[in-house]
């Protein structure tokens, strides 16, 4: 899986061969697999967990 982060001003950061993410979001904290639909979510402070395959 690819995993692009953006802010409103630039790419912060581009990953690829993840196979897990735990990403911080506005709604709670989520959990994406490789075979994970496209997301677009707003994030908040704090740590992500990557899992590389």
């Amino acid at each position: 899986m690819k995993l692009t982060l953006i802010s409103v001003k630039k790419k912060v950061l581009e990953i690829d061969n993840l196979e897990q993410a735990i990403i911080p979001t506005k709604a709670g904290e989520i959990t994406v697999l490789s075979s994970h639909v496209p997301l677009i979510s707003g994030l908040r402070p704090g740590i992500l967990k990557l899992k590389f395959g």
